[in-house]
C-alpha cells in the first residue's frame, strides 16, 4: 500500500510538531526562573566611551610594598577589605587615573590605598592587550586585602 506523498508530507509535519512542542515543554519546565532586583540608583558606568582591555600585568607591589599601602585604621584593627579600581592605561604600561569603583568594608580606605597603590606599582604588560593598545583603554582591576 502506497501513501500519497502529500500524506507522507502532512505526517512528518505532525511529528515534528509535536517533537518540537515536547521539547519546548520540557526547556521551559527545566529554565530557572531569576528575581529581578530593582536598583532604584544604579551606578553610571565610569567611563562609558573607554575600551576595556585584558591584559596580564608585568609588576606588581612586593610585600613591602603592600604593608606600606595599607590603610592604617584596617591595619591597625587588623580588618581585611578589597576594591576594585577603574585605571587608564599608558602607552608605558603604567596605570594612570585610577578611580574607585567598589570597595569594602566602608570607612577603611582600601578604595583610595589601592588606587594608589595600582598607579604607584602595578604594570600592564601592552604587548598581551589583544588588538593592541588603544587611545584611552582602560582596565578594571580587583585587589584583595588579606592578612598572610
Amino acid at each position: 500500500m502506497k501513501f500519497p506523498v502529500h500524506a507522507a508530507f502532512a505526517g512528518l509535519v505532525l511529528m515534528l510538531s509535536v517533537l518540537a512542542s515536547a521539547a519546548e515543554a520540557q526547556a521551559q519546565a527545566t529554565i530557572p526562573v531569576q528575581p529581578v532586583r530593582y536598583d532604584p540608583n544604579p551606578r553610571p558606568a565610569l567611563h562609558p566611551g573607554a575600551t576595556y582591555i585584558s591584559a596580564q600585568l608585568s609588576a606588581l607591589p612586593s610585600d613591602e610594598d603592600i604593608q606600606a599601602s595599607w590603610p592604617a585604621a584596617a591595619l591597625k584593627q587588623q580588618v581585611e577589605g578589597f576594591a576594585a579600581v577603574d585605571c587608564l592605561v599608558k602607552a608605558d604600561g603604567s596605570l594612570n587615573q585610577c578611580e574607585i569603583e567598589s570597595e569594602g568594608p566602608p570607612g577603611y580606605g582600601y578604595g583610595a590605598a589601592t588606587a594608589a597603590m595600582f598607579v604607584k606599582y602595578v604594570r600592564v604588560d601592552v604587548v598581551t592587550i589583544p588588538g593592541g593598545l588603544r587611545p584611552n583603554s582602560r582596565v578594571l582591576n580587583r585587589w584583595k586585602w588579606q592578612f598572610p
